[in-house]
């Protein structure tokens, strides 16, 4: 008897990726395959209390020891490829890469298309480019990344599939912003990373110091102590107690919940990051300031959705920033929901994994 055609999606241990995204995954009605999950375990004597079915790996060998014992029919789907543990090189010879696909999410991408720099970095790239290509499809989260990843890793027709804001919490509210006395808050950034150009950022701010605003910057992973202290230093010299940072560890909710207090967001990375907070403001109709130069602002610019260059913030009229925070966009709002909601993307996602059993 034929075996029932099945999926593994494969995450790395990051929570915050691999909870909404099965959640997610398992409400498309239209995927016609049994879908399974695996996620990685970030040390031996982890843990993991998953709130649904999965099988957890440790190291690339383990995870390709498993894969190789399932059925022939069985097709793998890589939510990002950061070649932790060796993963990407446990590849570069097996002839079940064929049967794998994979979804950028950025990080894995930026690192190599920049300037590369020793030994080990050249020969991970080369990994990574080989194994890309040896890949059933690859995919990007947006036009330029895709772009991006065929110029870095050579891989031909690198297709587009976004992910979607996974949360019942953020609606767009037409009377949000009906007490413009209050002080205006604005979010600096999505994380402690040192991508997230903090300092620039709190100077490009420093010019609304004296008005009535609350800066509020998450600082609560992905950077050292040390990082974290020097911009919770310069926060409070430019600002005094209009400065927030957050250092711990916020649940969903919390986070959430952040997100719709305040009054719009200023990020400075230098590509395609924090999508999580850019796609809560759009949807909430809520202002968004990105780099022009990134992948970011080029897709969602294309598909006219209206943002504010964080590169010309100090250029602008200090009043006429204020004011931007005190307004809401209903066609943002009207946008988002049309391109990045659960119903919006669940089509694309069903026929990209339907069509991987097709020949």
């Amino acid at each position: 008897m034929k075996p029932q055609p099945s999926i593994i999606h494969i995450f790395d241990g990051n929570p915050h990726h691999y909870i909404p995204m099965q959640g997610f995954l398992t409400s498309i009605e239209q995927i016609n395959v049994k879908q399974q999950f695996w996620v990685r375990k970030v040390s031996e004597d982890e843990t993991l209390e998953l709130p649904f079915e999965a099988k957890t790996y440790r190291t690339g060998r383990e995870l390709v020891n498993e894969m190789q014992a399932l059925h022939k029919s069985t097709r793998f789907v890589f939510h990002g490829l950061f070649d932790l543990n060796g993963i990407a090189s446990k590849f570069l010879y097996r002839a079940i890469a064929k049967r794998c696909s994979c979804v950028l999410w950025g990080a894995e991408l930026y690192r190599h298309s920049q300037e590369v720099r020793g030994v080990k970095q050249k020969l991970a790239k080369v990994i990574h480019s080989i194994v890309l290509n040896r890949f059933d499809r690859v995919f990007a989260l947006n036009t330029g990344d895709a772009q991006l990843a065929v110029n870095t890793f050579g891989k031909p027709n690198v297709g587009v599939l976004p992910y979607p804001l996974i949360s019942n919490d953020f609606v767009f509210n037409p009377n949000g912003r009906d007490n413009i006395s209050k002080p205006v808050h604005i979010l600096v950034g999505n994380s402690a990373a040192p991508s997230n150009e903090h300092t620039t950022l709190l100077q490009l701010l420093r010019p609304l110091a004296s008005e009535d605003i609350i800066i509020t910057a998450p600082l609560n992973y992905g950077a050292d102590k040390d990082y974290v202290e020097k911009i919770c230093q310069l926060g409070n010299e430019i600002f005094g107690e209009k400065f927030t940072a957050i250092t711990h560890m916020l649940n969903k909710k919390s986070y959430d919940n952040l997100l719709n207090t305040v009054d719009g967001a200023v990020l400075g990375h230098k590509r395609q990051q924090g999508l999580y907070v850019v796609y809560a403001m759009l949807q909430m109709g809520k202002p968004v300031f990105l780099r022009s130069d990134t992948s970011s602002f080029e897709n969602l610019s294309a598909l006219e959705f209206e943002l504010n260059d964080t590169i010309e913030l100090d250029k602008t009229e200090k009043e006429k920033v204020v004011a931007l925070f005190s307004k809401l966009n209903a066609r943002n709002a009207t946008l988002f929901e049309q391109n990045y909601t659960i119903d919006a993307l669940s089509p694309k996602w069903a026929d990209m994994i339907n069509s991987l059993f097709t020949v």
